[in-house]
């Protein structure tokens, strides 16, 4: 009789001792529960933050009215660094002498044709060795991509071609200054 009440005794025993195996256990992983829900609060809080400061770096970024060469008012001006890069890179003469190439082309054209034309015209055009290092030294000089470069060169000739067509690109907007 004693070896079964020993047994049942063990039995009992090692019953407990799983019971409270299972229950450590139990309290462990509602520990872990607990510790992964705050850290996921925590690490979303701060994605919150970050978003936030990144929403609002790129907003003020928007406001920005001079952010590179070119104005963001209407129309399109070239600011100080835009003078200073035109200066570098001759902008006034090179337009100049390509809008004398254009002057059929802005017959019957409104500014703003004229304009994305001047882009696209400064984008594509065929430069010399020595304007393409002109341009990428003025970029790297300034800190622009050669990009916005080509850009200050298309508002300089916009302003030529403009010229050439009795438009007037002053701050208060274009308007025609002869009759055509």
């Amino acid at each position: 009789m004693v070896t079964i009440w020993g047994g049942v005794i063990g039995f009992v025993v090692l019953a407990l001792g799983l019971f409270g195996v299972w229950k450590s256990i139990g309290a462990c992983t509602d520990r872990l529960g607990a510790r992964t829900e705050r850290v996921k609060t925590r690490l979303g809080d701060r994605i919150g933050r970050v978003e936030k400061r990144l929403m609002d770096a790129f907003y003020q970024a928007l406001e920005e009215p001079d952010i590179g060469p070119i104005s963001r008012q209407s129309p399109l001006q070239l600011n100080e660094l835009g003078e200073a890069v035109s200066a570098e890179v001759g902008g006034a003469e090179w337009a100049e002498r390509v809008s004398a190439t254009l002057a059929d082309w802005i017959e019957g054209k409104d500014a703003y044709e004229i304009q994305e034309h001047c882009f696209e015209v400064a984008e594509n055009f065929s430069y010399t060795p020595e304007e393409k290092r002109g341009i990428h030294q003025s970029a790297f000089n300034l800190g622009l991509p050669a990009e916005q470069v080509r850009r200050v060169l298309a508002i300089e000739l916009r302003n030529e071609l403009l010229k050439l067509a009795r438009l007037d690109a002053g701050a208060g907007g274009l308007r025609a200054t002869a009759s055509r």
